[in-house]
């Protein structure tokens, strides 16, 4: 009678210790939440030959509001190379008006090399090009309606690592940082049409070529499933080369190809 006892007292202050190390994982994912901004990376979580697709919703925050979200998805190749595109909207003030930037483009990462046994860190290289277009009431209500569009290319690396907490649960830390270069583009709608010789330089098209270095910290938590599939709330810390900070929250899921797991 006493072994069941202490037995169901072992097995209750266990439940115990477990229900308090979630809430310990919980709070620390909304504390590193709080303060974070990610590109869909399902090759980091798979292992090498293996195939797999992701999916990723990730939201844009400044210091003290909300700036736009990004949906993307994307195929794995050998838990190597990873192919994707995406879709995601910014919001901001354009001279006083409200602005929305949408973006559609594509992506890639490749896995240099990976954690294991031999090896501490996995680092990966990571790039996007998107085009852009900009839409706001400023533009609009000029004297001359107006157009804004663009395009954007950006090339970077992440290194990181994942520390073992239960075997379906790691914690991923680890440093990012990436150049990117934006060309936007202002036009007329209507251009008028000449009908002699130019007297000056016209004012449209307006060329502006801006380039921003970003560097940070990415975290997440991974919980991995029996059939391989990767369930990540990641997060990062991002600063420009003002140090102004920039948090994108992101929730992700990989499912490795029924082929792959043959």
């Amino acid at each position: 009678m006493r072994k069941v006892v202490r037995c169901e007292s072992k097995l209750v202050t266990g439940s115990i210790m477990i229900f308090k190390i979630s809430k310990s994982v919980i709070a620390l994912y909304i504390t590193l939440m709080s303060y974070s901004p990610g590109i869909l990376a399902q090759s980091s979580f798979l292992e090498n030959g293996t195939n797999g697709t992701g999916i990723e919703v990730s939201t844009h925050w400044g210091l003290d509001e909300f700036e736009g979200f990004k949906i993307g998805a994307g195929y794995s190749i050998a838990g190597i190379l990873d192919l994707g595109a995406d879709y995601s909207m910014n919001f901001y003030e354009l001279e006083g008006y409200e602005a929305f930037e949408t973006k559609v483009g594509s992506y890639y990462n490749v896995m240099v090399f990976k954690q294991d046994r031999d090896t501490f860190l996995s680092c990966q290289i990571k790039g996007f090009y998107r085009r852009t277009n900009i839409s706001s009431d400023y533009l609009t209500t000029q004297a001359v309606p107006l157009i804004k569009r663009g395009s954007e290319f950006s090339v970077g690396t992440d290194l990181h690592r994942d520390f073992r907490i239960f075997s379906f649960l790691r914690i991923r830390l680890g440093l990012t940082g990436s150049y990117e270069l934006r060309r936007i583009i202002t036009d007329e709608i209507e251009p008028p049409a000449t009908t002699g010789p130019e007297t000056e330089d016209p004012k449209y098209p307006k060329i502006e070529q801006l380039s921003e270095f970003y560097y940070g910290f990415i975290s997440g938590f991974l919980f991995k499933f029996k059939r391989g599939s990767v369930f990540c709330l990641g997060s990062s810390l991002l600063f420009d080369g003002d140090s102004v900070l920039r948090m994108v929250p992101s929730v992700s899921i990989t499912i490795p190809s029924a082929a792959s797991q043959r």
